[in-house]
Formats: C-alpha cells, structure tokens, sequence
C-alpha cells in the first residue's frame, strides 16, 4: 500500500472524507476517491472525477445535483454535446449563452427559439430565415421594429447603428416578398428609391409612382401611370410633363389643385394667355395683368391690373384695348383727373367724371383744380351756362389751370354766339401759348364764321347749336319741326349754277345711300346763298378733331375703324356714288368709337371755296388727278 493510500485510509477513519478523496485521486485510485467524495457530498468534485473517467452524463448530474447547471452545461460542450449543454443552459435562464450553444452544435431552430426567448429579435429572425422558415423569421423582424427605440433618444452613434438594423430588417423583408412591408420601413428611413421599387413589387403602384416622383424618377412614374386606374392626377401630369406633353399636363396640374405649378408650365411652354387666366383664378391679379399684357390681351389686362389696384397699368391697357371709357375711369382713380377727362370722349363718361368731381371736398388747395376740370366737362357737355358757374371766382392757381380757364371762357362765350368776347378770349390763351389746344383754329374759326344760318324753306328745320365746322362749311344740330326729331345741318357750299349740290338727279343718289357707317342724307334744302344738308343725327365729332386732341387709337382700334371705312365706300361704290374727298373731316366717330361718313360728292363745292385754312387741310388728302382737276373715282376714295 503506499504512503498516499495510507493516509487515505486514516482520513476516512478520522472521517474527513473529502480529504481521503483527494489523497486517493492523487494515489490515481479514482473510483476510491469517487465514493469518497460523494461520502463527503463533493459532487463538483466528484463530476470532475466521472469527467475524467469517461462518465460525462454522472458527471453532469453530479453538477446539476449540485446546483451547477453552468459547469454541467460547460462539461458537455466540452464534450461535443451542445445540445445537452444548450438545453441546461437555456432551462437555468441564460438564454443567450443557450442560443450560443445551440448554435455550436448546429441546432439552428433551437438557437433561433433561445434567442427569441432573450429578446433577440433580430438574431432569431436571421436564424430562422437561414433555416428557411421564412414565415416565422417575418414576425420576429416585426418583433424587432417594435421593440427598437425612438429615435430621438439615441446617441448619433447610436442612430446610426438602428438605421443599419433596420435596413437589413427592410431587405429581409423584400426577400420574404412582404413587399409592403419592406417599402414602410425603407420610406421611414427615407430610402425613397428602394421604398419606390417596394411598393411597385407589391402592385402599389400610386405610392410608387408617388416616391419615384420624389426621387426624380420620372421614367418609372410614366412607366407605371397607366397600371393604375385610379392614378392621381398630380402624378398623371407628372408622367406627361416628363414625356413634354406640356399642355395636357398643366390641365391636369389644374385638375390636381396645383394651379401655380400649372401657371408655371404654361407660361415655360409659352402660352402666356393661358397661365394668365389661371393666375387670376388664383387671385393674382398683378401677375395676371402682365402675363395678359404679354398676350396682348389687353381688355383682361386691364380688368386684373384694375382688381389689383393698379389703376394706370390698367388705364394703358384699356387704352390699348380701345375701351375709352373704362381707360377715363382708370385714369380717375389713379388721381390723373387731367387725363380722365381727356379720355372722356361719352357723355355717360363726362356724367361719371362729373359726380366723383362734384362729391370731392374742394380745400383751397384743390379748388382751382377741380373748378377747371368740371368746367371742361360741362363744356363737352354742351352746358356752357354751367361751365361759366364753374368758372366764376375761382381763386388763383397754376400757369396751366389759368390757360384752361381763358380757354374755356371763350368757349362758353363761342357757344353763347359772343364772339367777340370769346375771340378775346382766345387770343389772350394763344398770347401765352400758341399751340394750346385748338385755340388757333378756333380763333380762325371765328373769323370766318357766319352770325346765324340762312332761313330755312318753309322753316321746317331749325338750327338749335353749333356743332363746328369742316372744309365746306359750319355744322349745327338742328331739330326737325315737322317729325320732332333731333338732326344734323351742314351749310355744304354756295349755291351756284351747275354745281353738284344743285342737281336733283345727283343728290337722289347720296339720298338712298344705306350703311351702318354712312350718315343718312334725309334732305336736302336750297338756301339763298349755300345749300344745306340735312343729315340723320348722330352724337358724335368730326375724326379730325379727335386726333388734334391726341387721341391715338390702338392697332385693333385703327384696323376696326378703316374697316368700317372701306365697307362704307364699297357700298356706296356699288350703287355708283363716289365720295371724293376721303379724309378725318368726312368721318364722324362719337365716344363709343362707332364710324360714320358723310360728304359724298361735295368736292366741286370744295373747288369752289375761297382757300382757307379748314379747306387746305382737305389737301393732303386728296388724290394727285383730282388736285390736276379730273373727276374723282372709285380709284381715287381709296388714295
């Protein structure tokens, strides 16, 4: 026996089991040494002994007896028994280092269910779709988004790493085909192209189409547009533009709500009219006004200018629009009542301008003014009794509203038959300014004016004001005693032997002549010493004067005015009557811009006048074979 295994003997005797144990274990006596550690309840010392003699399964029995399950768990790996060792390691709770151990001995599934149990979503979802349950792997990476925290609560470290989690999540999604799925998490990641493309797998094809908008895929938006019946019209217009399909896509912009992005498109494409009508639907009436001025559209112009406030860009379009009135009305309200009143050019207009004149506060500053105004308003109106009450007492005032008080003196004087009075007055303007107004050939006017027409045969017609003058003669608005109704005399020419005006056969023409822009001859009445023309009457001046007085209408307006010309002398033309004398003398306009002629075959009445300024100013107008002294022609009216 040897030493050691005597003084294992002697401790069992002295009962000291645990150090017999070790004696014999030393002595290499295990099974000894076995039993005396189990005498002594050593059980981790006793597994170690089974460990050593081949027992694995004793020895972690003896472990979990002992309340080890993490040396028995450790002992088994030890030994290639993973699955064992997982098992007691995940049944004492430490199911991660269970998980590990699962998946040393390849247990997939086991590990995949530790790891579950651990709060390892993520790890088990991985595990799962490795071992092909993708159905299972899914709702544990659903698990995994839920359990992931906010955001907001995480260090930027932090946040990065959760966003690399969750695109990983997002992929495994997209190869579980849960599509759907996969496109939320990419879009709360703002991965716009990879959500885009999801949503496309799944047949969502708005929310696709929405996010390759986003992303400036527009090859893809209008790759898809027609997949989906119910396409937004905001994402349709997209798919047009990005095919240059323009209009239709601004009608669908327009469809959508998006009118500012529709007025943008339209206005790139050039159709400047359009996106003006849609700016002023949107109430942006300045931007409206300028796009329409753009277009030459100038009536909408001036109607969005006027709604913005912006009342001389809207007095320049209605200008250029040839609506006088509403340009005078502009000019009011952008506070240029000067030139109000020189558009005025209707008696509704000088009425208008009249009432917002009268209910202004005449402060001393403003009373000149204003006095003026409405006395040149009166004047047009032909109340000149009441343009001399406008006139009387006015304080001094400016070089200019003086001018206007001489010169309106002398018409009130004019219409009142003073013409001495008015003549002083005149001259007294042209003293301070020579081209004032009309005052020179007013003045002139004068000089060669008759005090009273001639009477009339059986005085039929009355002369009830003057209304000027034109190469052949004065005018006058009249009245007809026999229809009581209002007319226009003209004092056409002497009255001499073998003149035009004279012959019956030739006035029997002019006297059938029908055309909205002819004044009617009604008749024709020979005096003692001219003849004179009575004509329908018509509320309106000579052409001439008006462009003395600087009007000059627009391109529209000149061309509507020549037509009306030239379908007047063709009809006159086709019943063989030839005018002659074609000039701004022969055609009344009145303020609505409506034409008429007047004055056909007067021109050897004119030959026979003494020369005058009024007669010369025929001139010009005239062609060169009837100023060498030929007949005039059909020819000749259109020089």
């Amino acid at each position: 026996m040897s030493q050691l295994s005597r003084e294992a003997w002697k401790a069992y005797f002295r009962g000291d089991y645990l150090r017999a144990g070790d004696l014999y274990k030393a002595a290499g006596l295990e099974e000894k040494a076995l039993t005396m550690y189990l005498k002594a309840g050593a059980l981790a010392a006793a597994s170690q002994v089974e460990e050593a003699l081949g027992r694995v399964s004793q020895g972690v029995d003896h472990l979990l007896q002992a309340g080890d399950p993490t040396s028995a768990a450790q002992m088994l790996a030890r030994h290639g028994q993973f699955g064992r060792a997982a098992q007691i390691m995940g049944e004492s709770g430490n199911k991660f280092q269970a998980a590990q151990l699962a998946l040393k001995g390849g247990h997939v599934a086991l590990a995949a269910q530790y790891l579950e149990q651990s709060g390892r979503y993520l790890d088990a979802g991985r595990l799962h779709f490795q071992a092909g349950n993708v159905e299972r792997a899914l709702l544990l990476f659903e698990k995994a988004v839920k359990a992931l925290p906010s955001m907001d609560l995480l260090t930027a470290s932090e946040q990065l790493q959760q966003r690399e989690q969750l695109t990983e999540i997002a992929r495994f999604f997209e190869e579980g085909q849960a599509y759907t799925r996969a496109a939320e998490v990419h879009e709360s990641l703002n991965n716009v192209m990879q959500a885009a493309q999801c949503y496309e797998a799944a047949k969502q094809y708005t929310k696709a189409m929405e996010l390759y908008r986003r992303a400036g895929a527009m090859d893809r938006v209008s790759a898809l547009v027609d997949r989906e019946e119910n396409t937004p019209a905001e994402l349709r217009a997209e798919a047009l533009l990005a095919k240059g399909e323009t209009g239709e896509a601004a009608l669908l912009f327009v469809k959508a709500g998006r009118k500012e992005r529709a007025a943008n498109l339209l206005e790139q494409a050039g159709n400047v009219a359009g996106a003006a009508e849609l700016r002023r639907e949107m109430g942006d009436y300045e931007a409206a006004g300028n796009l329409f001025f753009r277009a030459q559209a100038y009536l909408p112009a001036a109607e969005s200018f006027q709604q913005a406030g912006l009342y001389g860009m809207a007095k320049q379009c209605y200008l250029e629009a040839g609506d006088l009135g509403s340009a005078c009305r502009m000019a009011y309200e952008a506070g240029d009542w000067e030139e109000a009143v020189e558009l005025a050019a209707s008696r509704e207009d000088r009425e208008y301008l009249l009432k917002r004149l009268q209910a202004l506060p005449e402060g001393r500053e403003l009373q000149a003014r204003i006095g003026v105004l409405k006395a040149r308003l009166f004047v047009e109106l032909d109340q000149p009794e009441l343009a001399r009450v406008c006139l009387d007492g006015l304080p001094a005032s400016s070089g200019g509203e003086d001018l206007w008080r001489l010169y309106l003196l002398g018409r009130t004087r004019e219409a009142e038959g003073n013409l001495d009075e008015a003549s002083s007055a005149y001259r007294q303007v042209m003293a301070q300014d020579l081209s004032f107004r009309d005052v020179e050939s007013r003045l002139e006017g004068l000089k060669r004016r008759p005090q009273a027409m001639t009477p009339l045969k059986d005085e039929r017609y009355r002369a009830v004001r003057p209304r000027g003058r034109d190469s052949f003669g004065p005018w006058f608005e009249g009245e007809d005693g026999s229809l009581h109704l209002p007319v226009l005399l003209h004092a056409a020419g002497r009255k001499r032997s073998g003149d035009p005006l004279s012959a019956q056969e030739g006035f029997q023409l002019r006297l059938e002549l029908r055309h909205p822009a002819i004044l009617s001859l009604r008749d024709v009445v020979p005096g003692r010493e001219e003849t004179i023309l009575v004509y329908e009457f018509f509320d309106g001046r000579p052409l001439s004067g008006w462009l003395e007085e600087g009007y000059e209408p627009s391109v529209y307006g000149a061309v509507d005015k020549l037509r009306q010309c030239l379908e007047a002398l063709a009809e006159a033309h086709r019943r063989g009557v030839v005018h002659g004398h074609v000039s701004p003398d022969a055609v009344f306009m009145d303020g609505e811009g409506r034409i008429k002629m007047h004055g056909f075959g007067l021109l050897g009445a004119w030959r026979e006048l003494e020369p005058s300024p009024k007669s010369e100013a025929l001139r010009p107008y005239l062609a060169p074979e009837i100023l060498a002294g030929g007949a005039p022609t059909a020819r000749s009216d259109l020089f």
